[in-house]
């Protein structure tokens, strides 16, 4: 039976991303666990921890996550996972933060395991920094993130010291929380135009969507455009993508809204809008509070954006999903109750991470949704 396991991991492994991928190898795990196989149980799990990771299911890591490190406490030469859990630890900081009901204490924890655990492990400073900043960063400790921005780029070393797509990646990370679009336009074009990718892992995520406000808010439509233009064809075939998503559903509604730009006629932009959001609403049944947050605070201004000319498309939410019952069909019901409950959804659970936190960062961040789609006919510096 070990050699159908083996096939089956390697099936499971076949998978693209996505969440079939995540069921697939937790499919691998509950058989191997029911023929008592350890091996086969602890690898199939590693794929599902990963391929979570890449989906943003990060409530399936956060399960998995305390089981393998225990694993490999225990047997670490049957279990060598050749370094890769400390690897995901820094995003599964990250992904704590995205579930408001895990208190603050707790992700605090999280952090000085992660520290103790690299110290062991003999990570270098600017790795282990990396971690700490990523949750704070995720929590609106924008005055701690800096301080371990500064800390961990003076010097850099490890794999920063190595690699200058991730100097450049966490600098844009730290401007994108801070609101500094001067710094967004100037990292985000250096990684973009730049070609850097990492010099060690193969994926490193969408970058454009981060910085088409930045982009707008300088008049510089066309440079907009062409970003939104390089990863649209990648949320069209991964839609679980939803913070990406929700990022580049903003900066529709706003051409939208304008009338449409020089390099994007406003029918055009209607038109990727519905598809943007018929192909991602399904998957919001399967995300994080923060992730579904954030969508929802882009996708409610921008559905409104297409609202206001008969354009709203039937919007298929996930079976149970509260917002369900208020999609309707494409012009046979009024889109704005439906808007109204985005809204008020995204505002409740920025509330809620606001009061964990003990600040007002998620707030801003949903405001700041509907400011730019809404906030001026023309970018704010022409």
């Amino acid at each position: 039976m070990d050699d159908d396991l083996e096939a089956l991991l390697h099936a499971a492994d076949a998978h693209c991303h996505g969440p079939g991928r995540t069921a697939a190898f937790a499919d691998v795990a509950r058989r191997a666990d029911a023929e008592r196989d350890e091996r086969i149980s602890f690898w199939a799990r590693m794929g599902q921890l990963d391929a979570a990771m890449m989906a943003s299911q990060y409530h399936v890591a956060l399960a998995l996550f305390p089981r393998l490190l225990k694993d490999v406490d225990a047997d670490p030469d049957a279990c060598d996972d050749g370094g890769q859990l400390m690897v995901t630890f820094p995003s599964l900081l990250t992904g704590a933060t995205c579930f408001p009901d895990v208190p603050l204490s707790r992700l605090r924890e999280l952090g000085e395991e992660f520290a103790r655990r690299g110290e062991a492990e003999g990570l270098a400073d600017a790795e282990i920094t990396d971690g700490l900043l990523n949750l704070a960063q995720a929590t609106g400790d924008l005055d701690r993130a800096a301080e371990l921005l500064h800390r961990m780029s003076h010097p850099w070393n490890g794999h920063f010291a190595l690699c200058e797509h991730c100097r450049v990646r966490q600098r844009l990370d730290f401007a994108w929380y801070a609101d500094d679009l001067p710094a967004i336009r100037e990292h985000g074009r250096r990684l973009i135009d730049g070609r850097l990718t990492c010099v060690e892992y193969v994926c490193h995520g969408l970058r454009e969507p981060f910085v088409l406000r930045a982009l707008v808010d300088a008049g510089e439509d066309e440079t907009a455009v062409r970003y939104y233009g390089n990863c649209a064809a990648i949320l069209r075939s991964e839609p679980h993508r939803v913070h990406a998503a929700g990022l580049c559903a903003m900066f529709l509604g706003h051409v939208v809204a304008r009338g449409g730009v020089s390099a994007r006629s406003a029918e055009v932009a209607k038109r990727d809008l519905q598809g943007l959001l018929r192909r991602t609403v399904p998957f919001l049944g399967d995300v994080a509070p923060d992730d579904r947050m954030q969508f929802l605070s882009a996708a409610s201004p921008s559905l409104e954006t297409l609202a206001r000319t008969g354009d709203a498309p039937a919007l298929a939410f996930p079976k149970g999903d509260a917002l369900a019952p208020l999609a309707g069909a494409a012009g046979r019901s009024d889109p704005a109750p439906l808007i109204a409950a985005m809204d008020a959804e995204a505002e409740a659970l920025a509330l809620a991470f606001d009061r964990r936190n003990g600040n007002d960062f998620h707030l801003r961040l949903h405001r700041r949704a509907r400011t730019f789609v809404f906030g001026a006919a023309v970018p704010a510096n022409p």
